[in-house]
């Protein structure tokens, strides 16, 4: 984690498994947060995706239901002094944003 930045990330059990069931995820595999350059969050223009990766510079991960969830070093900046949390709104999965003390 770079220096000077809180991040934390929070995946709902719930929302763990509606990835591994609509994913066909395996124990052990990895989810990587990607940023996207479009949409509405956060940060105007810019939206948060996900897909299913292979682990290269990991700045910060959770793991939950034995899948391991991560942003790179490269995108962490998204999500810096916020925490995120994964969660089930329905039958999909939404983000929520929450700033750090």
């Amino acid at each position: 984690m770079k220096a000077g930045i809180d991040l934390k990330i929070t995946v709902t059990n719930e929302a763990a498994k509606w990835y591994k069931e609509e994913m066909a995820l395996s124990d052990g595999d990895y989810l990587q947060f990607v940023v996207r350059l479009y949409g509405q969050s956060i940060h105007p223009n810019y939206s948060l995706g996900i897909e299913k990766s292979d682990q290269l510079h990991i700045s910060i991960q959770t793991e939950v239901e034995g899948i391991i969830f991560y942003f790179e070093k490269e995108d962490d900046w998204f999500i810096k002094d916020y925490h995120l949390t994964v969660s089930l709104d329905g039958d999909e999965p939404s983000f929520h944003f929450e700033p750090m003390a």
